[in-house]
């Protein structure tokens, strides 16, 4: 068998990016005894609307945490901001962080 030569332009592979943004775990999710604290809602929502702004700006389509399931079920979190963020924008969400 002859290998398969491609003449011509060859499309340019596209660049990947990668943003990290770090946040206080007490405002990734709506969970654990950090809630009770006076201001953390407000400040859950903040970092909410720059998350889309920053999905927006950079068009970004997945957004990635190191969170998961059972952290999420330990600390009786009901969501991950990021994952509301990415449901809304209509974007992958992924969980990053291995199972406890």
């Amino acid at each position: 068998m002859l290998p398969l030569l491609v003449h011509g332009p060859q499309p340019r592979p596209v660049p990947v990016v990668i943003h990290i943004i770090g946040v206080h775990h007490g405002i990734q999710h709506n969970g654990g005894d950090l809630r009770y604290i006076p201001g953390l809602a407000a400040l859950r929502e903040q970092f909410g609307y720059y998350l889309m702004g920053v999905v927006k700006e950079f068009g970004i389509s997945v957004l990635a945490e190191e969170l998961n399931q059972d952290a999420l079920a330990m600390f009786h979190a009901s969501e991950s901001l990021a994952e509301s963020v990415a449901g809304k924008l209509g974007i992958a969400h992924v969980f990053c962080e291995p199972d406890l």
